[in-house]
Formats: structure tokens, sequence, C-alpha cells
């Protein structure tokens, strides 16, 4: 579900999307190419994104 709400609110905001995909390639740029490594150096990003995704539909 959580998923859904970031990827639909990534399409509603492009500018956003521009940013996320930013972050996730410096992510790779500075080392972090295993999974766990990746998904840590976002996860920041991606719960703040959560948020706003749940304040965008209410």
């Amino acid at each position: 579900m959580n998923n859904l709400l970031i990827r639909n609110y990534l399409r509603d905001n492009p500018h956003v999307a521009k940013q996320y995909a930013e972050k996730k390639l410096n992510a790779i740029h500075k080392g972090y190419t295993t999974l766990l490594s990746y998904s840590d150096e976002k996860a920041d990003y991606v719960s703040n994104l959560l948020e706003q995704a749940k304040k965008s539909i209410g």
C-alpha cells in the first residue's frame, strides 16, 4: 500500500520524482550498491516521501 501511495505521489509531482531519481543515483555514485546499503541510504528520504504522499490524499 505504501509503495502505491509513493508511486502515485511521484506520478502527480514530477519535480519530486526528479529529486528522488537524483537521490537514488547519488546513492549509487557514493558506493551504496548492495540492496541493504542502498535502501538504508535512501530510507529517510522515502519516509519523508510517504508522509508527503499521505498528506496529499487528505
